[in-house]
């Protein structure tokens, strides 16, 4: 996100333009060249994502019910997912065909999936995943209906994996601010 303020030449991260481009940026998503060129450039992406990274890289014969899957993965960013659900809605023989496909997604950086987080490892492996799409503007060339708070969520989730300082706990996504010392002014502000 902060990438994304300074290429739109947000300086003074006055609240209000903030906020103005938080909307741009959940509608958009990050890639710069969408800006430039919107929807139409998030569609044929997703489109090359799907078939030269997963399709024609892992050799897949299956492709509509691949193309089914990536589309359903990414307009449902942010909500649990379990193989035996996913098998049952595409009318696939084998959880591990799903399994298999869904690591093809997380592999071509279209998806990332959570676990739950449990001291133990065994409810850790057997609870229900969450996935997100890695960015809200494939979200939104995809999906017609996706909500403010869940491409609010997969917004900060995308934003803690690229950091890799996350904790989860039961998938919830806590944010930690540190105090400001200037006046009116957000700690990240440039001085």
């Amino acid at each position: 996100m902060a990438e994304f303020l300074i290429y739109c030449r947000v300086w003074a991260f006055c609240a209000i333009h903030v906020i103005a481009q938080l909307e741009n940026y959940l509608i958009i998503g990050g890639f710069p060249l969408a800006l430039k060129l919107g929807k139409p450039f998030l569609v044929s992406l997703y489109g090359d994502i799907i078939e030269r990274d997963v399709v024609q890289r892992y050799s897949l014969r299956k492709t509509s019910i691949i193309k089914d899957l990536a589309r359903y993965l990414v307009s449902n960013s942010g909500q649990e997912i379990s193989y035996n659900k996913l098998r049952n809605i595409f009318h696939v023989k084998s959880k591990h065909a799903i399994q298999d496909w869904v690591g093809f997604l997380e592999s071509s950086y279209l998806i990332f999936k959570l676990e739950r987080f449990s001291h133990k490892l065994k409810e850790s492996i057997i609870a229900p995943k969450k996935v997100y799409a890695i960015d809200t503007g494939l979200v939104n060339a995809i999906s017609a209906n996706a909500g403010k708070e869940r491409l609010m969520e997969t917004v900060v989730a995308v934003e803690l994996q690229r950091r890799k300082n996350y904790h989860q706990k039961d998938y919830a996504v806590q944010l930690l601010e540190k105090p400001c010392t200037g006046r009116g002014r957000l700690c990240s502000e440039k001085r």
